[in-house]
């Protein structure tokens, strides 16, 4: 419920999960304390293949919420080659939601080309959340890492960010 539901729920609302969760528990220290201990016990949910895929990808994006020098390497693992797709999901959603740090821009636009279509998809959406990882996709694009048809100009070219519009007109003409 908590990483399927709600933290999904923040992110498909442009929120940032940790920053809006915090929010919450600053208003309730007893549910504050127990939150470290859930990330922990969702960190090893997350690598125990005796759980559901389902319920896996729920504490791979749950354990985002403890920021990349946490999760981050755990997430990456994820999105290995010949991973489930259901897995990948919840690793490339998790990097989507770990804020501001650039260190999840590298392993999205490495494991663009092998993710399913719909990871894909996601990866966009994760890549263009920020200015910065928007410039490091576009950069992606340019030196033919990540094929222009995969992802939306558009987006790209409406990007809220002047500086993204601009070299997304550079690079996508």
């Amino acid at each position: 419920m908590l990483g399927g539901g709600i933290i999904n729920g923040l992110s498909q609302i442009n929120q940032w999960p940790d920053q809006r969760i915090g929010e919450v528990l600053s208003g309730a220290p007893a549910i504050a304390r127990r939150w470290s201990p859930a990330l922990q016990l969702a960190a090893e949910m997350a690598d125990n293949k005796q759980v559901r895929s389902g319920t896996r990808y729920d504490a791979l994006r749950m354990i985002a919420m403890a920021g990349w020098d946490k999760s981050g390497p755990q997430l990456v693992r994820y999105l290995a080659d010949g991973v489930s797709a259901e897995l990948q999901m919840g690793a490339v959603s998790g990097l989507a939601d770990i804020r501001p740090d650039g260190r999840a821009i590298a392993p999205l636009i490495e494991a663009f080309p092998r993710l399913s279509k719909r990871n894909q998809r996601l990866a966009f959406e994760a890549l263009i959340r920020t200015e910065m990882r928007a410039m490091a996709l576009l950069k992606a694009i340019e030196s033919q890492r990540i094929p222009k048809e995969s992802v939306d100009k558009k987006m790209l070219l409406e990007h809220q960010s002047k500086s993204v519009r601009s070299r997304a007109r550079e690079i996508l003409k």
